[in-house]
């Protein structure tokens, strides 16, 4: 049984003809499937932080075992959040898919419930899009933080701003309209491989935009992640940054916010691949 439970009031017509306003751009929906438990904090303060407008949320509960009265109690304030209940039986692609069918806005972004995203993120990825007239939009290099060691590092080096076969799933950014011609696949696994592999197939450019903005958190117990590399694999294909606690003075642009440029619409190799199961070189 599915339940959906809609934004508490209406939305606003959105003009979709781009403007040079600060922070203002096409609409995102941001869709984030979770089944873990404890993240409703972390995945509300990635939305929340985003200095990009106009957006939504929509969150895909897809473990049997969350209690919906909370989720629904902690979402009331928040009219541009949608939660979506499904049953754990479903796999992820299946969740991301049913999430895109609510979508309001004609750009999708994935949001993982574990990772962080800082305040600029949606807006540069936007930008990359536009200027770069992509289909799809996200990052080939990234960073990584490890809790056990405190490491920062940039996963995949020297994969910024060009067009590439493979950005990570947790970094898409995807025209709505794409999903007309395909979409993720039904699996728990891989489900960003085989999406992004279709594009390709399908002549779609995908654009890898710069490393900045975005952090993979690594937790130690390497369990409770679907991508089970190990910390030591990871960081053997990682450029090393900092022994750190305080990360995220490192992964911002150093651009002060009142300076940065205003959204605009265009006037007219080998990677490694961030797979849950597997590296697969492209």
């Amino acid at each position: 049984m599915i339940k959906v439970y809609t934004e508490r009031s209406p939305f606003h017509h959105v003009n979709q003809q781009m403007e040079p306003i600060q922070d203002t751009g096409p609409g995102i929906s941001i869709i984030t499937v979770t089944n873990r438990l404890n993240y409703r904090d972390r995945i509300l303060a990635n939305y929340q932080r985003q200095d990009y407008h106009p957006r939504e949320l929509i969150i895909v509960l897809n473990n049997n075992a969350m209690l919906l009265e909370e989720w629904q109690q902690a979402l009331e304030k928040y009219p541009d959040i949608k939660l979506i209940q499904a049953d754990e039986s479903w796999s992820l692609g299946k969740s991301l898919n049913y999430g895109v069918s609510k979508a309001h806005y004609d750009y999708i972004a994935k949001f993982d419930d574990d990772d962080y995203y800082a305040s600029g993120y949606l807006k540069g990825q936007m930008q990359a899009l536009l200027d770069n007239n992509a289909s799809v939009v996200g990052k080939a290099s990234f960073y990584l933080y490890f809790e056990a060691n405190r490491s920062l590092a940039v996963y995949n080096p020297d994969q910024e701003n060009r067009f590439v076969n493979y950005v990570t799933g947790a970094t898409l950014l995807i025209k709505k309209e794409t999903f007309e011609k395909f979409t993720f696949p039904e699996r728990n696994a891989g489900e960003d491989v085989e999406f992004l592999s279709l594009c390709k197939e399908k002549g779609l450019p995908i654009y890898s935009s710069s490393k900045e903005d975005f952090v993979g958190i690594r937790r130690g117990d390497i369990s409770t992640h679907l991508w089970q590399d190990s910390d030591e694999v990871l960081l053997s294909r990682s450029h090393l940054i900092a022994h750190t606690s305080h990360y995220l003075s490192f992964i911002s642009a150093r651009i002060n916010p009142s300076k940065r440029e205003p959204l605009t619409t265009p006037t007219n190799n080998k990677i490694y691949v961030r797979s849950r199961s597997t590296r697969i070189a492209l």
